[in-house]
């Protein structure tokens, strides 16, 4: 096809194309081009003294008053002020792009059941509906009572679109970044979590949450439990005003769970000054709705909904789910010697800046240490008895002022588990081929000293003890 051929039919094609986009616009008188819009109504907020709307069969009305708006119906109703100020400032200037004068229908615009009716008193009250959305989408039609019907942006629809209790000022929910205490009591169960970042309670700098006071936990699990709450939001509100006798419908008479927080925030003194100080956040939460679950702040007449995983966590929160899995949490830098009885056998390595060493040879130790750190129970077991004797053993010393020596011993439980006693106490059960691949790796790592006390040979006395 020769190259004049080729223009030819591209100019037909855009002559094509020029017509169907003027039949398109024909067709389509709600969409306009970037013209001047058309004033449709202007409002000057400082003097607006009522407004009300209704959307979806609600009406809501305030009246500004002693300086600020009110509910019409409440005084006492906690407003979000912003929306009303969003609400005011939409109606500041609203311009339409397209104006149909003295319509004789209003029904075909969606205006004789309009989507929203606002009432807004100034110097006057006017009344202004929201019709149908154009069938180009982004515009809806409106009225203001003089006769005419405008296209307007539908984001005024948009500003208006609350129910009474989507503009109500919620409770604030603190910034709780420096959590001291956490307790939450469900089921008669109360757990009392501290922090202690001392290093006076555990042997091992990774812990920093216990159960009363004492018992180490979990610290990913811990923080899970915790941040349920230090970083929860209100969902909707459904009662700005419940008494007492309300608090039945959301199971809030006798709360399925209740939580105390206490953390360091500050304040500011008479003189100027700010002082951190101990405070408290105290929530109660009641019965389920779906996927949401009924909360308030505690003594609080404001009844919410928070999200249902939430309250999952505090509902069912169990201790013992937050204890520690691993079967010990060493600080490999801090330790200084360990020693390792194993078949009778007793063997002292020490720990330099760079290797473990034994009586002044090199040992690869990197091996035991790790098999050490991925170690985790497969079960728990309260008040377990280790019997007999452990199959292994071990004795850190460690660079710690509480806790310079940190024990771990190994004993067989059953046919498939073994039972790990870490400084005195057992409760963990770990998988009997974990521990066989533990005492495997021992074996081979001191594979040439077994054979040497096997024939006899003498060894250093600090680096090998007999039975």
């Amino acid at each position: 096809m020769s190259r004049s051929k080729k223009m030819g039919l591209m100019l037909a094609a855009l002559a094509a194309l020029i017509v169907i986009f003027v039949l398109v616009r024909a067709l389509s008188p709600d969409e306009t081009t970037e013209e001047e819009r058309t004033s449709v109504f202007s409002l000057n907020a400082d003097e607006t003294t009522k407004l009300s709307w209704t959307y979806e069969e609600e009406t809501i009305s305030f009246v500004y008053e002693d300086n600020h708006w009110q509910y019409s119906g409440d005084e006492a109703f906690p407003l979000e002020e912003n929306y009303i100020s969003s609400m005011l400032s939409a109606l500041s200037d609203v311009t339409a792009s397209r104006v149909i004068e003295l319509p004789e229908d209003l029904e075909q615009y969606g205006l004789d059941e309009p989507a929203c009716e606002i009432n807004v008193t100034a110097e006057q009250e006017t009344t202004i509906l929201i019709g149908d959305e154009s069938s180009m989408g982004g515009s809806r039609y409106l009225s203001v009572g003089d006769g005419n019907v405008y296209l307007v942006d539908s984001t005024l629809l948009d500003t208006f679109s609350y129910s009474l209790y989507d503009i109500v000022e919620k409770e604030e929910i603190p910034s709780m970044n420096d959590v001291r205490n956490f307790n939450v009591e469900s089921d008669g169960q109360l757990i009392e979590i501290e922090y202690d970042g001392t290093g006076e309670l555990a042997y091992s700098d990774e812990y920093i949450w216990f159960l009363n006071g004492k018992t180490a936990l979990d610290t990913d699990l811990a923080y899970d439990l915790i941040e349920s709450v230090s970083y929860m939001s209100w969902g909707d509100c459904v009662n700005y005003r419940a008494q007492e006798d309300d608090l039945a419908q959301y199971g809030l008479d006798e709360p399925q769970a209740k939580v105390t927080v206490k953390y360091m925030a500050t304040e500011e003194t008479e003189d100027g000054e700010t002082r951190d100080v101990l405070t408290s956040f105290e929530l109660e939460v009641g019965d389920y709705s779906g996927q949401m679950c009924y909360a308030r702040l505690a003594g609080s007449e404001m009844i919410y909904l928070i999200d249902g995983s939430v309250a999952d966590a505090l509902v069912y929160a169990d201790a013992q789910s937050l204890l520690p899995d691993e079967v010990i949490a060493m600080d490999w830098d801090k330790v200084t010697e360990a020693r390792v009885t194993m078949d009778g056998q007793t063997y002292i390595l020490e720990k330099t800046e760079e290797s473990w060493e034994m009586d002044g040879e090199e040992i690869s130790f990197a091996d035991v240490t790790d098999a050490l750190d991925s170690m985790t129970s497969s079960d728990s077991e309260e008040d377990a008895t280790a019997e007999g004797t452990a199959q292994i053993a071990f004795v850190f010393t460690q660079d710690s002022e509480n806790f310079p020596q940190v024990t771990l011993e190994l004993y067989q439980y059953d046919s498939s588990t073994c039972l790990a006693r870490l400084n005195g106490e057992a409760r963990l059960l770990v998988a009997d081929d974990t521990v066989s691949s533990l005492l495997e790796t021992v074996s081979e790592l001191f594979a040439e000293l077994i054979t040497i006390i096997s024939a006899g040979s003498a060894l250093h006395p600090s680096s090998l003890v007999g039975r």
